[in-house]
């Protein structure tokens, strides 16, 4: 328990005070993990067996394609043309486009929208600006909000059951 906190304060301590490259310390903790005998391997790059991190990184290498070869570009500027050069219609139909295929897809289709919605503010040149961040912040809370009305059975349960304590007799949880 000792190594434990002993490397993960570390690495908590190096980011926070930007003492490396955020790669060393994220690189390092598992692996320090591993060789230290805190965790077997399997355990620790569990999470890098998903298909999350897959779909993540696949997804901004689709949108950096998409905007290498100008496609992207073509999309923002169709998009644009479509909603008459308003940014709040802009907003409100890349909202739409993502509530609809987020449903549709139960949700895992965040991280593709996300990816294509950042290409698009990259190609409008809006970054770190006002605008941008209304559209990504949006985008990714209108894909994520369609979780709360699906079932996952990844997190259904955990909520369930830290909630069966609090709510006692007065309204049961199974």
């Amino acid at each position: 328990m000792k190594l434990f906190f002993a490397v993960t304060v570390w690495g908590i301590l190096t980011v926070a005070f930007d003492l490396m490259d955020k790669l060393v310390p994220s690189l390092l903790m598992p692996t320090l993990y591993v060789l230290l005998g805190i965790a077997p391997s399997s355990a620790v790059y569990a999470a890098w067996s998903s298909t999350t991190v897959s779909l993540a990184i696949s997804s901004l290498v689709m949108a950096s394609c998409l905007a290498e070869c100008g496609v992207l570009e073509r999309m923002a500027y169709w998009l644009l043309k479509k909603c008459n050069g308003k940014f709040t219609r802009v907003c409100w139909g890349v909202f739409f486009v993502a509530l609809v295929l987020s449903i549709f897809t139960f949700g895992n289709i965040a991280f593709v929208v996300a990816a294509m919605v950042a290409g698009i503010i990259n190609v409008l040149d809006i970054k770190k600006t006002k605008e941008g961040m209304v559209l990504m912040m949006g985008t990714m809370w209108v894909c994520f909000a369609t979780l709360y009305f699906v079932y996952n059975p990844t997190s259904v349960p955990i909520v369930a059951a830290a909630a069966q304590p609090v709510l006692g007799e007065i309204l049961p949880v199974t």
